[in-house]
């Protein structure tokens, strides 16, 4: 039986989310990784409401997404269970979210 784990990860910095696929691709054999498309915000602050109307500021804050796809064994689905036991939880400013699918195959 295999194990198929589906890791969101989002964050602000993409270099954070770079880190923890290198370390996932040390840990487990059978990754793949998915980068979804960096969501961008813009937004405008006035600097004073009353009568300097016309200067503003604009800022932009950048959101990186990136899946990572385990397939795991049952063995290896034991140990990591207790590590990934809650469903989102952050780490170094990167937000997690976990999907658990199961197949019924003895190859991958």
């Amino acid at each position: 039986m295999i194990i198929v784990y589906y890791l969101t990860f989002t964050g602000y910095c993409g270099k954070s989310l770079e880190k923890l696929a290198d370390i996932f691709a040390k840990n487990y054999k059978n990754t793949s990784f998915i980068n979804l498309p960096i969501t961008k915000k813009k937004f405008t602050v006035l600097k004073s409401p009353h009568i300097y109307k016309k200067s503003r500021e604009q800022f932009e804050s950048f959101i990186n997404k990136k899946v990572i796809v385990l397939y795991l064994n049952y063995k290896q689905d034991f140990l990591t269970s207790k590590i990934f036991k809650g469903v989102a939880w952050s780490f170094l400013g990167v937000s997690f979210k976990k999907t658990k699918i199961t197949k019924n195959c003895f190859y991958i």
